[in-house]
């Protein structure tokens, strides 16, 4: 409910993120924010990214992610303004820091310490927990003890330095097949055959982990990794709330102008008593050219039509939007998907209480004619495939894959779980290209034919679990590497998790439909394919999302069969 109890009568505002931009029909790159890591804090890019990106983006891509995800490892060990507050209070005189250590979170690994460039920690300064925490032998990433904290060793200070040491980076595989760990300034060979069995199902080469081990007594350069783990999830109250990875500021003044968000105010909601009732619909693979699939999302939306209430805010619908791939080559194929866009915008037309009072986003599958060369994101549909159906209604988006939408309040306050006051909440639909399937077959260490998970029921299962927490481990929508899943570099920054979004709707064929993981403050859903299973005769699933409840639930329009 709102915080003042009063209903709501300020209609809420939508803004759509869109990888390519599409404003006023003009697709432009979308604004891209980065993390400076001399100021500790997120400032806009020098330019703006391009989709022919050069090497420094390759390069920046890694980087970034690297440099953020650290910030959130020290601001999650402790005080949200540790490091900044001492980065104010201590000027930048040293040349080599010592390194820091913070205080953890009980059974999480929350305790991070690193090895901050060009800042020197004095023993006097206050927040900063100097004293020794016990020797790298005696911990264990795999079970911490309470209020135990770590010291997290930079890579480029690895060799020649004995002992046990605990290491977070880049896992990297190189041209002859070897595994690395790298920073932003050096990268060492890894060994893995003294590895102890970890938490982690999945964990394949370019991801982001903590490592325990020692550099070999040989001398050849190489680090014998004992414990292995990815780090903990970047959690919302950790996040600066005021600017994140898109340039968005907390009071979104000019959220409207940056090309890359596109800004739909004023959406009516007549007769909605409480932010609360906000609805939004999400289905997955909707093929518009299947007969039974296409009379079944026509009763959805009769449905929600005849309702006392007003109708979702926003429907997603997530392609591929027919059940063969268009062959641009073909006139024929052309002319059979333009088809299925006029149907549907001639459906559309009986709905005018929908098509008054919602926003319909649709984001393109991998086969849809939209992407080039299984890159991620893939862009929006053309109006030149969809028969102008984006024109015809004016709350009718095509956006990219994948897209974040955002949900204002205005002025009204709601009250979260956790007693904090809130005026917003946001999620992400994902259409992934098999990503779940490709970061099993490139895992490092395979766990999942143990005797624990003999059955394969129990090995999809765990599967399912290990891909949501890869994602949100690595605050990546495809934590695989560039070989594997190759993403726009410049555009990499939409499929970042930061900050995190309240809720992530995924469909990927090779995730069982209504999977569902509460990563603490973060809900992922797996959506599947709407339409009638082989193996059970139910019907056509989708998810009901309330972002102000919060509640989600997974629904089944019933078959005719």
């Amino acid at each position: 409910m709102p915080a003042d109890g009063a209903p709501s009568s300020r209609p809420a505002a939508i803004r759509l993120i869109d990888a390519y931009g599409s404003l006023g029909g003009v697709v432009k790159a979308g604004l891209r924010y980065h993390y400076a890591q001399d100021a500790q804090q997120f400032v806009p890019a020098r330019k703006l990214p391009t989709v022919l990106g050069d090497a420094q983006e390759h390069s920046a891509l890694y980087r970034e992610r690297f440099l953020a995800l650290r910030k959130a490892l020290w601001q999650s060990s402790g005080n949200p303004s540790y490091v900044d507050s001492a980065v104010e209070k201590i000027a930048s005189g040293g040349s080599k820091m010592p390194k820091i250590r913070v205080k953890g979170q009980g059974n999480t690994v929350g305790g991070m310490g690193g090895m901050m460039e060009r800042i020197s920690i004095n023993t006097d300064v206050e927040g900063i927990c100097v004293e020794e925490p016990p020797a790298a032998e005696d911990q264990s990433l795999l079970d911490p003890g309470p209020n135990e904290r770590i010291v997290i060793t930079a890579v480029e200070n690895l060799p020649g330095n004995p002992g046990v040491k605990f290491v977070f980076g880049l896992l990297s595989r190189a041209s002859e097949g070897a595994l690395h760990i790298e920073d932003v300034h050096e990268n060492v060979r890894l060994d893995f055959s003294q590895c102890q069995p970890s938490a982690e199902l999945i964990v394949a080469d370019a991801s982001f982990v903590l490592l325990k081990g020692e550099m070999s007594a040989l001398g050849d350069g190489v680090f014998h990794v004992f414990e292995m783990m990815m780090p903990p999830r970047v959690s919302r109250k950790f996040c600066d709330p005021t600017v994140d990875i898109f340039g968005s500021t907390a009071r979104d003044r000019q959220l409207g102008n940056h090309s890359g968000l596109l800004e739909i105010s004023e959406i009516g909601q007549p007769g909605l008593e409480s932010a609360e009732d906000l609805m939004v619909v999400v289905m997955g693979e909707v093929h518009l050219d299947d007969e039974e699939t296409f009379d079944k999302l026509s009763d959805i939306l009769f449905g929600f039509e005849r309702m006392d209430q007003p109708p979702p805010a926003v429907y997603v619908f997530m392609g591929n939007f027919t059940r063969k791939p268009v062959n641009l080559k073909s006139a024929k194929s052309v002319r059979e998907y333009r088809s299925c866009w006029a149907r549907l915008s001639e459906e559309l037309d009986r709905f005018p209480k929908t098509m008054a009072n919602s926003q319909l986003v649709f984001v393109p599958g991998p086969e849809d004619p939209a992407g080039v060369g299984g890159l991620l994101p893939i862009p929006a549909l053309g109006d030149h495939l969809t028969q102008g159906i984006g024109k015809k209604y004016k709350g009718v988006h095509m956006c990219s894959n994948p897209v974040r939408i955002r949900m204002d309040l205005g002025g009204q306050v709601m009250e979260e779980e956790d007693g904090s006051l809130s005026n917003k909440a946001d999620f992400m639909a994902f259409r992934s290209p098999d990503v779940c399937r490709k970061l099993y077959n490139n895992c490092i260490i395979r766990q999942l034919e143990s005797a624990d998970a003999a059955r394969k029921e129990e090995r999809q299962r765990a599967t399912n679990r290990e891909f949501f927490r890869a994602i949100s481990r690595q605050g990546h929508l495809c934590p695989v590497s560039q070989e594997t899943q190759p993403v726009v570099w410049g555009l990499d920054h939409i499929l970042q998790l930061y900050s995190p979004p309240n809720a992530v709707f995924i469909c990927d064929h090779s995730v069982t439909p209504h999977e569902e993981l509460l990563d603490d403050d973060m809900i992922f859903c797996s959506t599947g394919e709407f339409k009638r299973s082989l193996t059970d005769d139910e019907g056509f699933p989708f998810y009901v999302y309330r972002p102000f409840a919060p509640d989600y639930r997974y629904c089944v329009e019933r078959s005719n069969v």
